[in-house]
């Protein structure tokens, strides 16, 4: 559908794909978000019912993580 790799090909691959470097960094830390956020379960499992409750729990759960607390 015309996209293109963004992840590194394994390094035992025959056929190398090319990719951004710098896009497959950025792809790693949004990455990590979602991993870290899961720890905070009503978050992954989206308890609230109205969209706007849940973007508040996203962001009140993404500044914890950013806090590190």
């Amino acid at each position: 559908m015309g996209g293109i790799a963004v992840i590194a090909a394994n390094a035992s691959r025959s056929l190398k794909l090319d990719f951004d470097k710098q896009t497959y960094k950025e792809r790693h830390k949004i990455e990590n978000l979602f991993g870290r956020s899961k720890g905070y379960r009503r978050i992954a499992t989206r308890y609230e019912k109205l969209a706007e409750t849940y973007a508040d729990f996203t962001t009140l759960g993404g500044a914890m993580i950013w806090l590190k607390l």
